[in-house]
């Protein structure tokens, strides 16, 4: 086992020869820790483990389009100059309800994907970035936008930051959410800036008014519209909301609307465009700063004096934001695998349900069963809270309140889905296309089946034993499973 704290050596420098070490680092990078993971890793040294988990993740392939997804986006709440008030009010109810069933189709192709896919370092890294810049279903209108947001990340998470975000500011489902479409120089979007400084660069707090209106004179100029040669089959009306004409979502730029002119936001004057200008906050030391203490609490690392931040920020200007070699960073750091940073971590819902099956084998778990179960317990893809920012709040609120905690402690329940059993079979490689897998239930003895889920130490398994002896062998190991998911030493990683 490694061994940190005050110590004379790299950690890059270490071989993972204990199975705990090849866990911690699984359970932290890729939602669990699974047999087949820690055999290809143990033994390896530390940076060869990394590189193989990186690699693994950027050869994968990329997840099939959902069929929810695919297609033509069409507005089916067009607002003609001949629609009536209550037409139009009930179109938009009729839109806003089918896209929250889209939105939840959305939910399990990404659960599956994480669940069944053969890249969960890639699916936590984009689970990060989409807690820090948001993206909801509740204003990005239609699956094609939100799948389309969905996409990008993953595309970009082994790239640069701000690459990633100079792409984001063009996604027409960023466009909606923070609400610069159709932004022109009379009314430059202020809303929309501080949301780009606040959750998408350099932080609350850290801009004054003059670099607000200097960023949203930069964000004018875009709209998003139609493919060429499609046209509505009346007139639309023009005073009707954005949201009620528009034709398509392909960005396009109108130079009338542009506010041409030189902008000073932080000190540095330019003729800023939206690129160009969310480019220049992303290489901020501001920015480096915030994201690489947002990764640290992400991957749940204790920093208590900072240092790993300092690095991870001067990681994050020499090498222009690079993704990876922050991850290498953080991975390579001694803070990573100090005592302190075991064990500390309260999993989130998403870590808590993508681990369990993953460790079990469970290919197709009950999905709308798990979509409540999510929610209550605080954590609802692709409904990032505010919109993004700090991301999900963890740890102590991952457990209060005491109901929110109760939730938690329901997992097996919402996952065995009333007569549904465990799977518990020797694991196989699934790929995310294959169907349920259909098992027998097993005895398995208690160490195989703690063995499998990787709880923290502490469970009383004479206790567990004990508790479980009256119930018919058939059941045994399921209910053995459903006790350990609700002990706290499961809630953590």
């Amino acid at each position: 086992m490694l061994a940190f704290g005050h110590m004379s050596h790299s950690p890059s420098s270490i071989v993972l020869r204990g199975s705990s070490d090849a866990c911690h680092l699984l359970r932290r990078l890729t939602f669990a820790a699974t047999p087949s993971q820690q055999r290809a890793i143990e033994g390896k040294p530390l940076p060869a483990a990394f590189r193989s988990l990186v690699a693994a993740s950027r050869e994968a392939a990329l997840p099939e389009t959902p069929a929810v997804a695919r297609g033509t986006w069409t507005n089916r709440a067009l607002r003609f100059t001949d629609t009536t008030n209550s037409q139009i009010a009930a179109m938009r109810n009729a839109v806003s309800q089918s896209n929250r069933r889209d939105a939840a189709v959305l939910r399990e192709w990404w659960l599956q994907e994480m669940i069944n896919g053969t890249a969960p370092l890639r699916e936590n890294l984009v689970l990060f970035f989409h807690g820090v810049f948001g993206g909801s279903g509740r204003v990005i209108d239609g699956p094609q936008a939100l799948y389309g947001y969905n996409a990008l990340l993953r595309k970009a998470v082994f790239g640069t930051i701000p690459d990633m975000v100079e792409a984001m500011v063009l996604d027409p489902g960023m466009i909606m959410q923070e609400s610069y479409e159709e932004a022109k120089k009379e009314k430059p979007p202020e809303f929309s800036a501080t949301r780009v400084f606040d959750n998408w660069t350099i932080g609350p707090g850290n801009y004054s008014r003059e670099d607000t209106m200097a960023l949203a004179r930069a964000l004018t100029g875009w709209v998003l519209e139609a493919s060429e040669g499609v046209q509505p089959p009346k007139p639309i009306d023009p005073q009707a909301f954005t949201s009620n004409r528009r034709m398509g979502l392909n960005p396009v730029f109108h130079p009338e609307f542009f506010d041409d002119g030189p902008k000073t936001i932080l000190g540095t004057t330019r003729n800023f465009g939206a690129r160009d200008a969310v480019r220049f906050l992303a290489m901020h030391d501001l920015t480096a700063r915030r994201f690489s203490k947002l990764m640290i609490r992400h991957f749940g690392v204790e920093d208590p004096d900072g240092r790993l931040a300092g690095q991870m920020t001067e990681t994050y200007h020499t090498t222009k934001g690079s993704v990876e070699a922050l991850l290498a960073d953080l991975v390579m750091s001694q803070e990573f695998w100090s005592p302190a940073s075991r064990w500390n971590l309260v999993k989130s819902p998403v870590h808590l349900v993508v681990g369990v099956c993953r460790q079990l084998g469970i290919s197709n778990p009950p999905f709308a069963a798990i979509d409540t179960w999510m929610t209550a317990s605080g954590q609802t893809l692709l409904d990032a809270p505010n919109f993004g920012g700090e991301g999900w709040p963890g740890q102590e609120e991952w457990t209060n309140p005491p109901e929110r905690l109760a939730a938690r402690y329901q997992l097996g329940a919402a996952l065995c889905g009333g007569d549904t059993s465990w799977g518990l079979l020797p694991e196989t490689p699934v790929p995310s296309t294959a169907p349920a897998v259909v098992s027998k239930p097993l005895d398995r003895p208690l160490p195989s089946i703690l063995r499998r889920l990787d709880p923290a130490p502490g469970i009383d398994t004479a206790v567990l034993e004990r508790s479980v002896k009256a119930v018919p062998p058939a059941k045994r190991s399921q209910e053995m499973v459903r006790r350990v998911l609700a002990t706290p030493e499961y809630q953590l990683a």
